[in-house]
């Protein structure tokens, strides 16, 4: 009888003879220039790799300084605005003040003009 494995490993599948895994190749083996090459080839993808990322982190930190600098000129017009606006409500309260001492002259003079002075009488 041939012995068979009933626990699979790397190299035997399960229910499989050792003459039937020696016949079956699993992968070649690699001679030296071939693991050579595919090393190179690693070492390659992974310099291109290394190049693509020290891109897009060059990128990255072009687009943060782009978004502070606009982020500070948004503050900039914003705090503009706010000097223009507190400008803006201290004219209109001035002018109503304004406004208020002229409505009272006014009425002040008006009344002045109505009312019959002491000395004049009608009669």
């Amino acid at each position: 009888k041939k012995a068979r494995f009933t626990t699979p490993s790397s190299r035997y599948k399960k229910g499989e003879s050792s003459v039937a895994t020696a016949a079956r190749q699993i992968r070649p083996t690699l001679t030296i220039a071939e693991s050579r090459r595919a090393d190179g080839k690693l070492i390659g993808r992974l310099r291109r790799e290394r190049r693509y990322f020290r891109t897009v982190a060059i990128h990255y930190v072009q687009e943060v300084a782009h978004s502070r600098d606009y982020y500070a000129r948004i503050m900039d017009y914003c705090q503009s605005r706010e000097v223009h606006t507190s400008t803006l409500v201290t004219q209109m309260e001035a002018l109503r003040s304004e406004v208020s001492t002229l409505q009272r002259q006014h009425i002040e003079h008006a009344q002045r003009d109505v009312s019959p002075e002491d000395g004049d009488s009608c009669s």
